[in-house]
């Protein structure tokens, strides 16, 4: 596995805009690349409300937000050239995406916003570096590499350490990663905790398409816990 850099602009307002409390994303073409669907949303940061918007995709060489211009360039070596060059030639819709986002003027990312909010303000908003995104590049046999988008944990032989890799290291996938950390890293313990795992989390180890009462149940608990009413989400 070898990571490539990329980076991701959002645009923040310098108001308030209290309307604005729920979390509004774009309906994305069949068939597009899991890049980040652009979205409105109010986050808080340091007791502030900001309305966001993005993400906007840019690139940079460096692995880190704060990293060296010489970080993309140092990684390649020998054995991951070939995996690196596969990518570039097979995956040239993320290519010609990412060029078409670094061509992006400021009215153009103005005009997006504005198919969200029409009365959108251009003085009242702002363009910030939000971070610094690195991809996974997988080696494959046929193709020599290939962006790999989702989330992983690896760990040690001897379950002394993990990591977690992937595109989406948040809250969506936060529970499932860290009950296959202590699968995978505390092997010898992990089934007497299962009784109490599964108190936690009902739906441990049960495909919930199975079993309609346990996912009513989760769907009824999740929806009371986040606030939400019956009609605001879309259940399948």
């Amino acid at each position: 596995e070898f990571p490539r850099g990329r980076r991701l602009r959002d645009s923040k307002t310098r108001g308030h805009d209290a309307a604005s409390g729920a979390k509004v994303y774009e309906v994305t073409a069949r068939g597009a690349r899991p890049l980040g669907a652009l979205h409105l949303d109010l986050r808080y940061v340091n007791g502030k409300s900001w309305l966001v918007f993005g993400p906007y995709a840019g690139w940079s060489p460096k692995f880190l937000k704060h990293g060296r211009l010489s970080d993309l360039p140092r990684s390649v070596k020998p054995d991951n050239a070939l995996s690196m060059l596969g990518v570039g030639l097979t995956q040239l819709t993320l290519v010609n995406y990412l060029l078409g986002q670094l061509r992006l003027s400021e009215p153009d990312r103005i005009h997006m916003l504005r198919e969200f909010a029409p009365s959108a303000v251009d003085s009242d908003w702002e363009l910030t570096v939000a971070g610094q995104r690195v991809q996974v590049i997988r080696r494959d046999r046929r193709k020599g590499g290939v962006l790999d988008f989702s989330t992983a944990v690896l760990a040690a032989a001897d379950g002394s350490i993990a990591g977690l890799l992937g595109g989406s290291p948040g809250a969506s996938t936060a529970v499932s990663a860290m009950l296959e950390v202590l699968e995978r890293c505390f092997a010898g313990r992990y089934g007497s905790w299962l009784p109490r795992l599964k108190e936690m989390v009902p739906s441990l180890g049960v495909e919930l398409s199975r079993e309609p009462a346990l996912y009513d149940e989760v769907w009824s608990w999740s929806t009371e816990v986040l606030g939400l009413t019956s009609d605001s989400g879309v259940r399948s």
